[in-house]
C-alpha cells in the first residue's frame, strides 16, 4: 500500500492540509475549506486530529488522519461532504501522478 500512502500524503500537501515534508495535518485549513459549505467544525477537528496523533504517534500520515476523520462520528460526514467536493477538481488536475 506504499503508493497509496504517497498518493495521499501528496493530495493532502497539494490541498494544503498537510505542509510538504510535515506530517502534521493543518486543521486550520481544513476548516477554512469547509466553510463554503457551511460547515463550522474546527474544534472536532482538532480533536479528532489530536486523537489520531496520539493513536498512531510519530508515524503517522495522511492516510492515517483521513481514516481518522473519516471515521469519527464528529467529523465524517462534514470531512467526507468537503473531501468530495474539493477533490473532484483535484482528481482533474492530476497532481500527484
Amino acid at each position: 500500500m506504499p503508493k497509496v500512502k504517497d498518493y495521499m500524503t501528496c493530495a493532502f500537501e497539494a490541498s494544503g492540509w498537510m505542509p510538504k515534508g510535515s506530517n502534521k495535518l493543518d486543521t486550520s485549513k481544513i476548516a477554512e475549506d469547509m466553510t463554503p459549505n457551511g460547515f463550522s467544525i474546527k474544534n472536532d477537528l482538532d480533536e479528532v486530529a489530536k486523537e489520531c496523533e496520539e493513536e498512531f504517534g510519530a508515524e503517522i500520515s495522511a492516510i492515517d488522519y483521513l481514516a481518522c476523520l473519516l471515521i469519527n462520528e464528529k467529523t465524517k460526514k462534514e470531512f467526507k461532504m468537503t473531501l468530495m467536493i474539493k477533490e473532484a477538481d483535484f482528481f482533474k488536475q492530476n497532481l500527484c501522478n
